[in-house]
């Protein structure tokens, strides 16, 4: 079980400094480089800021490797629920994964409909492990890239389709 932790948190360490150097590069040939912008929605109180990537397909490495890193640490929690060092970190990865995936929301929307559909199911795991504000955001926003699709998610929808992704992980 030791191992498989350490290797969690080494996956999870690799994927954030990935996300981290792409951020911090401000090459306009870097298709994977992004950088965080104020939200273009000034009514916008729950993620007041966003991230711009600079290509679809960098915006789609960073929020599915945000949603594996979601994932590993919902996996290691239900792994290692006896280990309270390992929930504490897990949760700030967990959270910050999360952000991070609400955070590319806007960047997301811009391609609608079809362009922003890489974005629903890193919203559905994000919608496992968030607080009930975050949740009313997210089912707001996943509503908003889906209505041209003549799609409409409810909670009682949301909830057991997040539950059947990443509750039995453990």
């Amino acid at each position: 079980m030791d191992q498989g932790a350490e290797y969690a948190k080494s996956l999870q360490h690799g994927l954030a400094s990935l996300s981290a150097g792409a951020q911090e590069q401000h090459d306009p040939k870097n298709e994977f480089a992004f950088e965080l912008v104020p939200s273009q929605h000034i009514d916008e109180l729950t993620f007041p800021t966003t991230f711009h990537f600079q290509t679809p397909e960098g915006a789609i490495f960073h929020t599915w490797s945000w949603t594996a890193s979601l994932i590993i640490g919902v996996c290691m929690t239900s792994l290692c629920h006896k280990d309270d060092q390992w929930q504490e970190l897990d949760s700030s990865a967990t959270d910050s994964a999360t952000q991070n995936i609400c955070m590319s929301y806007e960047y997301a929307a811009n391609l609608k409909p079809l362009g922003a559909q890489f974005l629903q199911l890193p919203l559905i795991c994000a919608f496992f492990v968030c607080c009930e504000e975050v949740k009313n955001w997210i089912l707001r926003k996943i509503n908003l890239l889906v209505s041209e699709l003549h799609i409409y998610y409810t909670r009682e929808f949301l909830e057991p389709m997040a539950a059947s992704i990443l509750g039995n992980l453990g």
